[in-house]
C-alpha cells in the first residue's frame, strides 16, 4: 500500500497558489509548518507509522546559479522528544529545489511541500523541526544561515486492538491516482495507496481556493464471504462553535477489503474567514460500527485586487481558444457557430457581451455566473484531470463537462473494479431544474481515471440500456 523509509535527497514538489498579506516572514528566518498524522503499520503491529509533513516559503530561500538553472538547497531536522523532553531521535532530509530563471526565485506564491516517515510506539511525544538554507550558510558552520522552527505535540494511537479505526487525517493541496504502471517499490514520499499526495502542513486555505483535498484510512472492515461489502463515508465542515456549516452527504462505497480508504476533494469555496473542523465520519455496512476522524484547518481572506480586468491586448490566442472551448458547454449551437466564425477582436466583443448578458445581477461588481462556471473548470481540472501532473484537462473530460454544465452532484455513488464489471460512479441530482431527479454513470473502461459517460436519463445524455443491466447483472455476481 506504502512505501516506508527515508529519501535523502529529493526534489520538493512545489505548489502555486496565493498567499495572505500577512504571512511575510523575517529576512533571516524561514517561515516554516509542521504537521503529522498517524497510520497502522502491518510490518509491526506494536508500532505507529507518523507521517511528519512540513512546509516553507521558497522565495526565502537562498538560489546558487548552476549550470541547469538555480538550485536553493534546504536541511532538515525533526527531532523527536519524550514527555520529559528527552531526545528520542533525529529525522534528517536534505531537499533541493530548482528553477530556470532569476525572477522566479522572488516569486512569493510558491510554497515547498514534503514529507518524512518514522515508526514509533504509541504514546505522547513532541516534534520539533528544523530547516536550515545551506546557500546563506557562513562556510561550513551549522545553523549559521536562515533557519526556520515549529514544533507539535503528538498522540500516537495504538492501531493493534482489532476494532473498526481510522488514521489520522491529512489535509492536502492536492490528490492524485498514479498511473498503473507505477509500482510500491517506486513510490515517492508522497505517494501511497496508489496516489499521490501532496500535503498542506500548514492547514490554511485562502478564501479564493475552490476545493479541500483529505485522506486518511479505515481499519478492521467487516470483510468475509456473504458479508455487506458497503462502507459510507459521511463528511462535514464545523465552525468554531462545533455547528456545522457545510454538509457534504454521505457516499456509499464498496470494501476492497478489511482495509480502506476514505479520500475526496471537498468545496470551499464559500467559506468566509475563519478556523473550521474537518469531520469524518465511516459506517461499515455490515456490522453498522462507526469511527469517526477529524482535522482543523483555518480559511484566511486575501485582499481583494482592485486592478482592472486583462485588456484585449493581454490575451494570447492560446488563451481565447482555451475560452472559446470552454464556453461550448454553456453556449447554444447557434451561439458557438457565431463565436467561432468572428475574427478575434470580434470574439473578444462577443464574449464581453456574453458575460454583461449572463450576469444575474449587474448592480454587484461581481458578476456571479463567470465566478461561478470558473469554480467549477477549476474543480473539474482539479478533480478530474487525467494529467496528474499538470491538472489541466479535467474540463475536457465527461465528468468535468457534466460538472461544469449541472454542477455538483446530491450523491457520488463510487464502485471499484471487480472480477465482474469494471469501476463506475454513478452520480445522483435530486433536482436537475424541471427535469427532477437524474442520475449519470460513468465507467472508467482503460484503468487510467478517465471516466467515460455512458449512460443518464437526463434530457439529451448518451442513453444506454444494455450497460444499465451490465452494471445490475455485474452487481448481482458481485454480491
Amino acid at each position: 500500500m506504502r512505501k516506508s523509509g527515508l529519501l535523502l535527497l529529493i526534489v520538493v514538489i512545489a505548489m502555486l497558489f496565493v498567499l495572505d498579506a500577512g504571512a511575510e516572514a523575517q529576512q533571516d528566518r524561514i517561515a516554516s509548518w509542521l504537521d503529522y498524522a498517524c497510520f497502522e503499520y502491518p510490518l509491526d503491529p506494536s508500532l505507529t507509522l507518523v507521517e511528519f509533513y512540513y512546509g516553507m516559503f521558497r522565495h526565502q530561500l537562498t538560489f546558487a546559479d548552476v549550470d541547469t538553472g538555480y538550485v536553493a538547497t534546504v536541511f532538515v531536522w525533526i527531532e523527536i522528544l519524550d514527555v520529559n523532553g528527552s531526545a528520542l531521535d533525529t529525522l534528517c532530509k536534505k531537499i533541493a529545489t530548482m528553477v530556470n530563471s532569476p525572477s522566479e526565485t522572488n516569486n512569493e506564491h510558491v510554497r515547498l511541500a514534503d514529507q518524512i516517515t518514522a515508526t514509533l510506539p504509541p504514546g505522547s511525544y513532541t516534534a520539533r523541526l528544523t530547516v536550515e538554507d545551506v546557500e546563506s550558510q557562513s562556510g561550513d558552520s551549522a545553523l549559521s544561515g536562515k533557519v526556520g522552527q515549529r514544533w507539535v505535540k503528538l498522540e500516537v494511537p495504538n492501531f493493534s486492538a482489532g476494532l473498526l479505526t481510522m488514521s489520522g487525517v491529512e489535509l492536502s493541496y492536492r490528490i492524485g491516482i498514479l498511473p498503473p504502471e507505477v509500482q510500491v517499490t517506486d513510490y515517492g514520499a508522497l505517494d501511497k495507496s496508489r496516489r499521490r499526495v501532496v500535503p498542506n502542513p500548514s492547514r490554511i486555505f485562502i478564501d479564493q481556493d475552490s476545493v479541500m483535498f483529505f485522506y486518511a484510512e479505515v481499519y478492521n472492515l467487516a470483510f468475509g464471504i456473504g458479508m455487506n461489502k458497503e462502507y459510507h463515508v459521511a463528511c462535514k465542515i464545523l465552525d468554531a462553535q462545533g455547528e456545522t456549516v457545510s454538509d457534504y452527504g454521505r457516499v456509499r462505497n464498496i470494501k476492497p477489503g478489511s482495509s480502506a480508504i476514505a479520500s475526496s476533494a471537498i468545496d470551499i469555496h464559500d467559506l468566509p474567514e475563519g478556523n473550521y473542523m474537518l469531520s469524518l465520519e465511516v459506517t461499515d455496512g455490515e456490522s453498522g460500527a462507526q469511527v469517526r476522524g477529524s482535522k482543523p484547518f483555518q480559511i484566511l481572506a486575501q485582499k481583494p485586487s482592485l486592478a482592472p480586468g486583462p485588456t484585449s491586448d493581454t490575451i494570447s490566442d492560446a488563451d481565447l481558444q482555451l475560452l472559446e472551448s470552454m464556453l461550448k458547454y454553456v453556449l447554444s449551437v447557434d451561439e458557438q457557430k457565431s463565436l467561432h466564425s468572428l475574427t478575434r477582436e470580434g470574439k473578444l466583443k462577443f464574449i464581453d457581451e456574453y458575460w454583461r448578458r449572463s450576469d444575474p445581477d449587474p448592480s454587484t461588481r461581481i458578476n456571479e455566473f463567470r465566478v461561478e462556471l470558473f469554480r467549477r473548470v477549476r474543480y473539474a481540472n482539479e478533480r478530474f484531470s487525467v494529467n496528474i501532473a499538470k491538472k489541466n484537462d479535467g474540463w475536457q473530460t465527461d465528468r468535468g463537462r457534466v460538472f461544469i454544465v449541472y454542477g455538483d452532484p446530491d450523491e457520488i455513488e463510487s464502485f471499484p473494479s471487480s472480477q465482474y464489471i469494471g469501476p463506475f460512479e454513478k452520480w445522483n441530482y435530486f433536482q436537475l431544474g424541471s427535469q427532477g431527479a437524474r442520475f449519470f454513470i460513468f465507467e472508467d473502461e482503460t484503468g487510467y481515471g478517465d471516466y467515460r459517460l455512458a449512460h443518464s436519463d437526463a434530457k439529451g445524455e448518451p442513453i444506454d440500456p444494455e450497460w444499465e443491466q451490465r452494471i445490475e447483472d455485474g452487481l448481482m455476481n458481485y454480491y
